[in-house]
């Protein structure tokens, strides 16, 4: 999966589905943190 999702990274050259994920996981521990 690291490889496959590495060559996934190089080809799109838009905001992958990873680091949507981790934006997403970021701003959810922000929101648990500040609540």
């Amino acid at each position: 999966m690291s490889k496959s999702g590495i060559g996934f990274l190089l080809i799109l050259p838009i905001p992958s589905f990873g680091d949507v994920a981790q934006l997403v996981e970021r701003n959810a521990g922000s929101v648990e943190v500040r609540g």
